[in-house]
């Protein structure tokens, strides 16, 4: 019996070691991604497929979010909502869905209508990963996305998949580097607490109720990186 717990146990701190290293590696990515982010042209295009991270000056965004996707637990617990905006290329012939706060427009015109030290305009700067579009999100705006294409403006796909640019990229791979980095804080309380355990008589209640803010802290922790796992799992495999 000791042993088959044994053998969860160390199953289980794999799964947590494995999960850090993927939180880790897709926070890395994405930044890493987004310092290699590639110009693209006003008219947008050359954006042909998802998976690269892109950057460029727009004047022309739809004024509010044109779709929106809340997310739950079981349907109950709300975890966050996802707003989408149609960001059109200079000429107004082409668009593509870009994910941002649901302010975003705001501060896009703002930005737009601001000047530099030179007085000119050059628009609002948008920088982000481009993904496929959910199919949830695409079904959804089918008929948004047929009115367009009917009044001669393309939405942008790779052929056969609906893109997007998500504009809360980086926010996205902080949030992760910090989860992975809680996560590891926990991993290593959680060992200092088995091997402590392990060196004091069971007897020995003084002893072991000394270990119990760790133990503690450590449950926390976990809770937190449960939660934001659910958050943002959303977005790792992309």
């Amino acid at each position: 019996m000791k042993r088959k717990g044994t053998v969860w146990t160390i199953l289980g701190f794999l799964m947590l070691i494995g999960i850090f290293v993927l939180y880790l590696f897709t926070a890395v990515r994405d930044l890493v991604s987004l310092g290699n982010a590639v110009q693209i042209k006003d008219d947008l295009t050359d954006i042909r497929e998802d998976g690269i991270s892109v950057e460029g000056d727009f004047y022309y965004l739809t004024d509010g979010p044109v779709f929106s996707m809340k997310h739950t637990i079981n349907g109950l617990i709300p975890i966050g909502t996802e707003y989408y905006f149609l960001l059109y290329s200079n000429d107004l012939t082409r668009c593509i869905f870009v994910r941002a706060s649901e302010d975003y427009a705001e501060e896009f015109y703002e930005e737009v209508n601001t000047p530099n030290a030179e007085g000119k305009y050059y628009g609002a700067h948008i920088k982000g990963r481009v993904r496929e579009l959910d199919s949830q999100i695409k079904r959804e705006s089918s008929d948004m996305i047929n009115d367009l294409n009917a009044e001669g403006i393309k939405v942008v796909s790779d052929g056969s998949d609906i893109l997007y640019i998500d504009l809360t990229t980086k926010f996205q791979a902080i949030f992760r580097l910090v989860t992975s980095i809680v996560l590891l804080i926990s991993i290593i309380l959680i060992v200092i607490l088995a091997k402590s355990k392990g060196d004091v008589q069971l007897d020995d209640s003084e002893s072991l109720s000394s270990f119990k803010p760790i133990g503690i802290i450590a449950v926390v922790l976990l809770l937190a990186c449960i939660i934001s796992m659910i958050y943002s799992c959303n977005f790792i495999f992309n």
